[in-house]
């Protein structure tokens, strides 16, 4: 009976190590279950959430791309618009450019004639000097003298050419046909201004005149009169007087009083005649 009670109970300590260890390995069982299943519902709400993800981003996408093709078809219309405007304005440029073009063309040209007229002008001064040295030659180049400058040139003669011996003011017939030359000369130049300028020395007037003013004045009219009279445009010239007062030689000596006593004739471009050719080639 003992012996009984022994084996009992070695049989309970065995059944109950068994049910120790099966309950340890259901538990361990339904532990892993329970991971396996937490991990399934882990990755099903990760499948969720990228599936809302995705469809989330898909929608976006569609409707971007239906934006887009909205903007696109925009952007087509208004290119063609353009298109079709350029098209037009680039005729009108065109056009306009092709009469611009003419326009600096036919400006060109009048600036040309109009620089001609101008360098033509500063020519004449060369071509004068020539005309005049040819009509001079025939006198004794110490009584007279071409000075030339940049704008102007100069004829000086001396009174001895012109005026009569122990006269003021009237002219010799030699020195009206000098005169006469010079004349038939700057018939050829109408774009020159002629300014006859009397000089005279710092002597004593002579009786009836004031003063050398006068005398220088009275000659410069006697040759401007000499000169219109063969064709020279009285809008052409004019008369001025010096007096003693722009000496080239010494009025200390005979030989320099002489000199000093003398009738310039300075050419200068008639502006106004000149000027109206300009404008006139402009227009």
């Amino acid at each position: 009976m003992f012996s009984s009670c022994i084996s009992k109970k070695n049989h309970y300590a065995t059944l109950s190590s068994q049910e120790m260890k099966l309950e340890a390995l259901r538990r361990g069982q339904v532990s892993k279950i329970k991971r396996e299943l937490q991990g399934v519902r882990d990755s099903l709400r990760v499948i969720e959430i990228e599936t809302a993800t995705k469809a989330g981003s898909i929608s976006t996408l569609e409707s971007l791309r239906i934006e887009m093709d909205r903007k696109n078809k925009e952007l087509e219309e208004k290119l063609e618009e353009q298109s079709v405007q350029s098209s037009n304005a680039q005729a009108d440029l065109d056009k306009s450019l092709k009469g611009k073009d003419q326009e600096i063309a036919t400006l060109k040209s009048k600036i040309e004639k109009a620089k001609s007229l101008v360098d033509g002008s500063t020519v004449d001064f060369g071509t004068l000097v020539g005309d005049l040295r040819s009509r001079m030659g025939p006198y004794d180049p110490n009584l007279y003298e071409i000075i030339s400058s940049a704008g102007s040139m100069s004829l000086e003669i001396n009174e001895s050419l012109l005026f009569k011996t122990s006269s003021v003011s009237k002219l010799s017939d030699d020195g009206k046909v000098l005169l006469q030359n010079v004349a038939n000369v700057m018939n050829g130049y109408p774009t020159i201004n002629i300014v006859v300028i009397g000089h005279t020395d710092d002597g004593k007037p002579k009786t009836g005149y004031a003063d050398n003013w006068m005398i220088s004045t009275v000659r410069s009219v006697g040759v401007v009169n000499v000169l219109t009279e063969n064709g020279v445009s009285q809008n052409q010239i004019m008369a001025a007087g010096k007096g003693e007062f722009a000496p080239t030689g010494s009025n200390s000596t005979p030989e320099g009083k002489s000199k000093n006593r003398r009738i310039e004739l300075k050419f200068v471009p008639l502006q106004s005649v000149l000027a109206k050719q300009v404008k006139q080639a402009l227009n």
